[in-house]
């Protein structure tokens, strides 16, 4: 099972994200779309099912004020054109 993070209320509590991440991955559910750095932010959940590869990208959208990721701050994937053109490539 996997799950989300990108959302407007993943900064709302001073924690980690990736402190979250773990605490799921403890439980059995993997989550993308939300982390420490953009980079974490920006990993793909990747799959396969029936011999098919799948890769899932979650965004979170300014406009509902989710926080987007940087180099040195918590946060979601952005929804940036550029940035997501950049990620399906």
């Amino acid at each position: 099972m996997s799950v989300s993070q990108a959302n407007n209320h993943i900064t709302d509590f001073d924690t980690s994200i990736n402190k979250q991440k773990e605490f799921l991955k403890k439980n059995g559910i993997s989550s993308f779309g939300a982390g420490d750095s953009i980079e974490v932010a920006k990993e793909a959940y990747l799959y396969s099912e029936n011999n098919i590869e799948y890769g899932v990208i979650s965004f979170g959208w300014e406009i509902i004020s989710c926080i987007g990721a940087t180099q040195n701050h918590k946060g979601v994937n952005p929804l940036i054109y550029e940035n997501v053109v950049l990620q399906v490539k």
